[in-house]
């Protein structure tokens, strides 16, 4: 279980719980409210303000009332005055801490610090006896447990007929973070990846996977929001998802996991990475290590101890999470299939993301695969399309006279409207760097005169 608040919600509830405590017994559990988040906002305002061991200021006795049923009742009490929500995440937060399960983290937003602080619990029985075994074990190593039993070396499989395609990542300008947050992005990155699977994708079929909002935002695939397939999940069974001569299966990041439906497609596109919020790396490192909250190690709120970026605990959590979704889904395909000899088959995997996170993991990931860098790739624009239309006529028009293709016929050919086309793709810098001692754009101005091209 995992719950995270910040400052002001904490400081809105106080609000709440001043009104609702106003003109009620001081021995009663509306006083015990008041006095426990006063003590908790002082903390976490203490928390924030320094690293290492966090000086309790007398509030922790007070935060212990959280856990009482005192609290509880006054939960069930005043859970719809006071908001259940935020109720339950203050009140949750406030018990996590007590047991030593929080930490706070800092994210730059916009140039604006703001600080979350999170709290977890294990909440799963734990069994003894448990063995789990999974495809990734090359990533995460093998742990010997008894000691008078000789390990024997498992054979890894040969990737050798796996080519790793390296595109160019998507420029995603100074906040990746939010990055998808705009639908103007998301319909810029949708265009872009359509571009790289009709370009690129060698395979007629193949297996998409990008993130979630570009799913859910009915980019892709390019269906309304209202479209009964979606209900159904089509575009994750089956390859249903026509792109040109193409069929396609989509999937968001974190699905699709220990399935073979694909296991045909001879292409995997991957679009990014799955990284995993910050406040969810540190919550892993944190439990890993088993460290108290108050420990001179914990995770503070200043990017100092667990929570610097540059902690190689913390890069080890977060590139093993990434590595190991690479792997799943990058052999959903037809790589799954291994000879006698450990050999896979034949397979292409797209990879338009970090590849300098990527690259030190290669060789460990898929042993003697093929990487073809392609990074120098751009996709062909509407103005490189303009210019491949106009070259052949430039050379056989003599001075003075039309171009044999028109502005209307241009703007017909690329799919531009006519009102949009003088704008648009003739003022484009790229074109008017090319053509502007070239040619001319001659308005047709009445009824019956032509817009054309002139040759200078």
């Amino acid at each position: 279980m995992r719950t995270a608040t910040n400052s002001g919600e904490v400081c809105a509830v106080r609000d709440k719980i001043i009104r609702i405590a106003k003109g009620k017994d001081t021995g009663g559990i509306e006083a015990q409210a008041l006095d426990a988040i006063s003590a908790l906002k002082d903390l976490m305002a203490a928390w924030d303000a320094q690293a290492g061991i966090i000086n309790p200021m007398g509030a922790e006795p007070k935060v212990a009332w959280f856990w009482s049923d005192e609290a509880n009742s006054f939960r069930k009490s005043y859970a719809k005055t006071v908001g259940a929500e935020a109720t339950e995440r203050v009140f949750e937060f406030a018990k996590c801490y007590l047991i030593g399960y929080a930490f706070a983290v800092r994210t730059k937003i916009h140039k604006q610090l703001l600080t979350q602080y999170t709290g977890y619990r294990h909440t799963l029985a734990v069994l003894p006896g448990t063995v789990c075994l999974d495809a990734t074990g090359a990533i995460d190593g093998v742990q010997q447990i008894s000691r008078w039993r000789t390990q024997e070396k498992v054979p890894r499989a040969d990737y050798r007929n796996l080519a790793i395609k390296v595109l160019p990542e998507f420029d995603k300008g100074k906040y990746p973070g939010t990055f998808y947050n705009s639908r103007k992005n998301r319909d810029a990155y949708a265009a872009w990846a359509k571009s790289i699977i009709t370009d690129h994708m060698s395979a007629s079929e193949g297996l998409v996977v990008c993130k979630l909002k570009l799913i859910e935002g009915g980019h892709l695939p390019a269906w309304p929001i209202d479209d009964p397939r979606r209900d159904d999940d089509q575009h994750k069974t089956g390859f249903r998802v026509e792109h040109g001569s193409k069929r396609l299966c989509i999937l968001n990041w974190g699905t699709g996991i220990g399935q073979n439906h694909w296991k045909s497609a001879r292409s995997v596109v991957l679009f990014d990475l799955h990284i995993l919020p910050r406040e969810a790396v540190m919550a892993k490192v944190q439990g890993l290590l088993d460290i108290h909250a108050r420990h001179p190690w914990a995770p503070s709120a200043n990017h100092r101890g667990l929570n610097n970026e540059k902690d190689l605990r913390v890069r080890a959590i977060e590139d093993g999470h990434i590595m190991r979704h690479v792997a799943q889904m990058g052999l959903r395909g037809n790589a799954r299939h291994l000879d006698r000899n450990g050999v896979c088959g034949e397979q292409e995997i797209l990879f338009c993301g970090d590849w300098d996170r990527l690259r030190p993991y290669v060789d460990k990931l898929f042993p003697r695969c093929r990487v073809v860098d392609m990074t120098g790739w751009k996709p062909e624009t509407r103005e490189d399309r303009f210019l491949a239309l106009m070259a052949p006529g430039i050379v056989s028009t003599s001075a003075g006279c039309p171009h044999p293709i028109g502005p209307k016929d241009a703007a017909e050919t690329l799919g531009v409207a006519w009102k949009d086309f003088k704008r648009e793709v003739w003022n484009a810098p790229a074109v008017q760097q090319a053509l502007a001692k070239v040619l001319k754009y001659q308005a047709g101005r009445g009824r019956g005169n032509v817009s054309a091209f002139i040759r200078l």
